[in-house]
This record gives structure tokens, sequence and C-alpha cells, in this order.
């Protein structure tokens, strides 16, 4: 039996596990929103219309 845990311990190493993954995911998902609102600040800055950045010059290579 050596080398082997207990059914007990791998389901403690598994909520401990799962609670990482819970924070983990908390954090992502605020960054989320931190993302989403600089990204409409930079959208409500950018000019509309035909004064937008035009595509750089020469043919698009979409091959890759």
């Amino acid at each position: 039996m050596a080398g082997q845990i207990s059914i007990e311990a791998a389901l403690a190493g598994c909520r401990e596990r799962m609670g990482e993954l819970v924070y983990e995911t908390v954090l992502l998902r605020t960054q989320i929103k931190e993302l989403e609102a600089e990204l409409e600040q930079l959208r409500s800055l950018a000019p509309a219309g035909p004064e937008t950045i035009p595509p750089p010059p020469g043919p698009v290579d979409r091959s890759s």
C-alpha cells in the first residue's frame, strides 16, 4: 500500500484545488470586467465614421 493515499486525503486535495480554481475564476472575471470597461472608454474616445484609422497600405496577406 506504499504510495497510496486515502480517499479522504484525495478529497481534501480536490477541495483545496477547487477553492484555488474558484478564486482564480473570480480574479479573471474581475479582470474581464475591468478590461471591458477600459475598452468601452477607448471606444468612446475613438473617432467614428470615416475618420477611423485606415487599414495598412498594400495587399493584405490572409494566408497565415
